[in-house]
């Protein structure tokens, strides 16, 4: 009986643990999230755009030829992946623009899904992207923001 019970305050504590975990890494993904939304990088865009790139290339995509878009705009090719459920083909509009105090620059996806019950699209905001990019081209800040992410996710976590 001893057992029983102990074995059920274990699994207990896992799941208490893992929903504190959960509540965690949400209220970080919240934070950066909101934080990217109107995110203004303390440089100058011709500064940044070389790493915009480089953060485009390095997540495998290519750039698609088109004279249409302005100079700090970027469209990527469809890049498709593959698995037992289906597929997504998922593409970039990358924009640069000037802002009060230096520069901002979205990542916006465009994702087509494939499975045996149909297809689907959906777009938004890539803000992991954005903030990957300002990891790049302000890490100070981008520390700063992410402790602060930490900070809150560790109050969320204590709450039950």
């Amino acid at each position: 009986m001893n057992s029983k019970i102990l074995s059920a305050v274990a699994v207990a504590a896992v799941l208490v643990s893992g929903c504190a975990a959960m509540r965690a890494a949400q209220a970080k993904n919240d934070y950066l999230k909101a934080q990217t939304q109107n995110l203004v990088i303390a440089q100058p865009l011709e500064q940044v755009w070389p790493s915009v790139q480089r953060v485009v290339f390095a997540h495998g995509y290519q750039l698609k030829q088109t004279s249409s878009l302005g100079a700090f705009s970027m469209e990527t090719e469809s890049k498709y992946e593959s698995s037992n459920t289906g597929s997504v083909a998922k593409r970039y509009l990358i924009q640069g623009f000037t802002a009060e105090g230096g520069s901002r620059v979205t990542f916006t996806y465009f994702a087509e899904r494939s499975s045996n019950t149909g297809t689907s699209t959906d777009s938004g905001r890539d803000w992991k992207l954005e903030y990957e990019l300002l990891k790049i081209v302000d890490p100070q800040r981008a520390e700063q923001l992410d402790a602060e992410g930490e900070r809150l996710g560790q109050e969320a976590a204590s709450k039950s």
